[in-house]
């Protein structure tokens, strides 16, 4: 990881985050937070109350002392890149009526930056990504309220607010790569046609 430290074993052992937390998707993430200007100095998974409660999945640490909260979200390429390579979705009900990530972060105020990734073969490349500045649309949201499309999961009953990034004001959407991994890219176009 140039230069950047974490812990490994912390890393590959943490609770929940081996499915969605894994070394290409950081090496993406260290490359966005770079490309928007961020010095990074090192990050650790955050701890079960962050994640659960501040909608935050990483702590990231920068040269000089301050910190980023970042959401990860990754969807599978696959199912999901061809019809909504366009959309940010973010939880904001669930069955049980537990708080969600939309109350977390448009309620409550959490979270720095979300880093959105496509990912392939079994969420472990990613293929394209987004990062989003969570001030900028927690901003965008509030001048223009809640006229998203909510969209039902497909497999929980959860339901997601949805927006077109085309419709996001500049700022929201800070680095973007579409391309992320070329061979990962012609997998799904050739899977998908």
């Amino acid at each position: 990881m140039s230069g950047i430290s974490y812990d490994p074993e912390k890393f590959d052992n943490n609770w929940k985050k081996a499915q969605n937390c894994n070394e290409d998707l950081i090496r993406h993430l260290l490359i966005a937070l770079k490309q928007a200007g961020y010095r990074v100095e090192r990050f650790e998974i955050a701890d079960f109350d962050k994640d659960t409660k501040e909608a935050t999945d990483l702590v990231v640490y920068l040269v000089g002392g301050d910190t980023l909260s970042v959401a990860l979200r990754t969807r599978d390429a696959h199912k999901y890149f061809i019809p909504f390579n366009r959309d940010i979705t973010i939880r904001c009900d669930v069955p049980s009526g537990n708080r969600t990530e939309y109350d977390k972060i448009f309620v409550d105020g959490c979270g720095d930056l979300m880093f959105y990734a496509f990912c392939d073969y079994d969420l472990k490349i990613v293929v394209a990504y987004r990062l989003i500045d969570f001030q900028a649309l927690r901003l965008h949201v509030k001048r223009i309220g809640k006229m998203f499309v909510f969209r039902k999961g497909w497999n929980d009953n959860s339901t997601f607010w949805a927006t077109n990034c085309l419709n996001l004001p500049a700022g929201c959407v800070v680095v973007q790569r579409s391309n992320a991994h070329k061979d990962a890219m012609q997998e799904v176009e050739t899977a998908t046609i």
